[in-house]
């Protein structure tokens, strides 16, 4: 009997270690983090299929696929011309890429006049990646985008933990996402 209710505990004890976060969990963690550590004059936002499909289009600067909305990860930031949020917004900036084409991220503090956090997604150019910059009173421009910049508040654990969110959500989709912060 012991013997049993041993195996039982234990059996216990490992289903609930072996809990790991779906895939909406991480992108709801991702959102919430980075909204959560804004810059003072930023706002910022992000999608993941919480968009609606014209809209993904538009920021996308293309139609995309069934297949491509289900991979977006879009990120971006309204940035005002002061700390006054209620300034008016002098560019708008969104960075489309596909979950697939992550291949590393990583963190650097940035220090100067503003301390702050960036955080890079880089990729590995087998999907689409586009830059949409809306400036005020000019036409909206997509370029080519070689990597994600995701703009924070000087808050290394939130930097840390968003990476280590963006690895696990690639873990979820079967993709391997380097640590570039181990080089």
């Amino acid at each position: 009997m012991k013997k049993i209710l041993t195996i039982l505990l234990f059996g216990l004890i490992l289903n609930g270690n072996s809990f790991a976060q779906s895939a909406q969990d991480t992108k709801d963690f991702i959102r919430e983090n980075i909204d959560a550590n804004e810059l003072p004059s930023y706002d910022n936002f992000v999608f993941f299929e919480n968009i609606l499909k014209s809209d993904a289009d538009y920021l996308a600067g293309k139609t995309l696929t069934k297949d491509e909305f289900a991979h977006l990860f879009i990120c971006g930031r309204e940035c005002h011309l002061n700390d006054n949020r209620s300034s008016g917004i002098w560019l708008t900036v969104a960075e489309c890429i596909d979950i697939r084409d992550i291949s590393k991220v990583s963190t650097t503090r940035n220090t100067g006049t503003d301390n702050y956090y960036s955080i890079k997604v880089y990729l590995s150019g087998k999907y689409y990646a586009k830059k949409h910059n809306h400036s005020m009173g000019q036409d909206a421009k997509w370029e080519y985008l070689p990597h994600m910049e995701i703009f924070m508040a000087d808050n290394a654990e939130a930097a840390s933990k968003i990476k280590k969110a963006i690895i696990h959500l690639g873990k979820v989709y079967g993709i391997t996402i380097k640590d570039g912060d181990f080089f």
